[in-house]
């Protein structure tokens, strides 16, 4: 719907479902038959584990919209154990 939206984006796991838990969600829309419009983007925050929304005018005008979500993940951190000599 044009003008002020909500959107809400579940982050899981593709094989088992579970949720995930993610430090940034945003929402990048476009509009891909109109190429002199730019990119709009929407940063989500979190509500609950997993959940993220927002609100916004990010879908200003009648058209078809492509959005794509951005996720970005904590880095996975192995611990090791060193030595010296």
């Amino acid at each position: 719907m044009v003008g002020e939206n909500h959107f809400a984006v579940r982050i899981a796991d593709f094989d088992t479902e579970e949720t995930v838990d993610a430090v940034r969600v945003a929402l990048r829309v476009t509009i891909p038959d109109q190429a002199d419009i730019g990119p709009t983007h929407l940063e989500l925050r979190p509500t609950e584990f997993g959940m993220w929304e927002g609100t916004g005018t990010a879908i200003a005008q009648p058209a078809r919209w492509r959005g794509t979500v951005i996720i970005a993940f904590r880095p996975k951190v192995s611990r090791c154990r060193s030595s010296s000599t």
